[in-house]
């Protein structure tokens, strides 16, 4: 009777083992599946592979004072734009105003990202750092948004390129060849920000590929033998093409001859150039003289003078036509940049301006 009971026993615990062997891995392969996310509708690119998406990002788990972040859409209709890239960038000398021009467009990669499938993107930034955010995707116009800050939470809604055609003629209807045309939207304009110069066509002819659409830019186009445009405001459209017909006048020549105001020498190669942006300019020769034409006075009232070792020199044009300037010597400042707890900073931006006003 016991070998009986032991006998079943066995063959009962058997039978439990076997149950245990068959469903166990039924249900660890159905929580598996529960996990997965959901079947691909095309096979990924070689790219996707190698580069795969970012995790969705809990917007609402980020941290205010250090993560940049928000979603990516589509314009049109507000639907994720998934694998977008996303660039930060600073222009240090950006921060100095207006001192440095020749380096007014240096830009200075910083963290990225790419936006995952719900269009979802978080950028860890160190605390107060204020950076301009680049916006690509296939099939879209390139963005960049100046002035965004760590912590901040944005909306990014991305359309498609819009083309602007410029037809470039002199005042008596000549088509204007080898002009410089720019069109840029200021990091003082509210939204995305550019500055572009546009490629050449022919006979006149200018183009603006893949711009933002549905924002007003400013275009300023120019010729050594003829007179700015000035700022010209014109409303891109939501998509598609833009013509638009813009004319230089001839305007008037500015000559001039810069020179040494201590020893009275000329000074060679130095820069002359309409407004505070030398816009456009032009070097002095060995004599130091200079011929600057095109001079019409429209949004601009002086000329400016900048030389290696002297300080800028500016003059109001007015009525004349010769201008002459004598540099003086720039001096030099040195010094010592320190913390409020007396420790040195380093890699900070310095600059120095001198004004006649104080």
């Amino acid at each position: 009777m016991r070998i009986g009971i032991l006998i079943g026993g066995l063959a009962l615990a058997v039978l439990l083992l076997l149950l245990f062997l068959t469903e166990r891995p039924d249900r660890a392969r159905s929580e598996r599946t529960r996990e997965l996310p959901p079947i691909a509708t095309k096979a990924p690119t070689p790219e996707e592979l190698e580069s795969p998406l970012p995790a969705t990002v809990d917007l609402g788990s980020v941290d205010r004072d250090l993560d940049l972040h928000g979603v990516v859409v589509r314009a049109a209709d507000g639907a994720p734009v998934a694998g977008a890239s996303l660039q930060t960038v600073v222009y240090p000398w950006r921060r100095t105003g207006v001192q440095n021009l020749d380096q007014w467009r240096e830009a200075i990669p910083g963290p990225d990202t790419r936006s995952a499938r719900d269009g979802s993107f978080s950028i860890r930034l160190r605390y107060g750092e204020l950076v301009s955010l680049r916006i690509e995707a296939e099939g879209f116009a390139a963005q960049e948004i100046a002035e965004v800050q760590a912590g901040e939470r944005l909306r990014v809604a991305l359309g498609p390129g819009v083309r602007l055609m410029v037809n470039l003629k002199s005042e008596r209807g000549e088509p204007i060849v080898g002009a410089d045309v720019r069109l840029f939207r200021s990091r003082f304009m509210e939204g995305v920000n550019f500055d572009l110069q546009a490629r050449e066509l022919d006979s006149g002819r200018y183009v603006f590929d893949g711009l933002p659409g549905g924002v007003v830019a400013q275009l300023d186009a120019m010729h050594p033998r003829f007179g700015s445009s000035g700022w010209l405001q014109i409303a891109l459209p939501e998509q598609g093409t833009h013509v638009f017909d813009a004319t230089l006048p001839d305007g008037r020549t500015l000559r001039g001859r810069v020179i040494d105001a201590e020893t009275m020498k000329p000074v060679a190669n130095a820069r002359v150039g309409m407004g505070w942006v030398l816009r456009p300019e032009v070097r002095t020769n060995a004599d130091g003289r200079y011929v600057l034409h095109g001079w019409t006075g429209r949004g601009k009232i002086k000329i400016y003078v900048i030389a290696d070792g002297y300080g800028q020199a500016q003059r109001r044009v007015a009525d004349a036509t010769l201008l002459d300037f004598e540099l003086h010597p720039g001096d030099s400042v040195t010094g010592r940049l320190v913390g409020a707890d007396g420790a040195p900073v380093t890699a900070a931006f310095v600059t120095a301006r001198g004004s006649e006003y104080i």
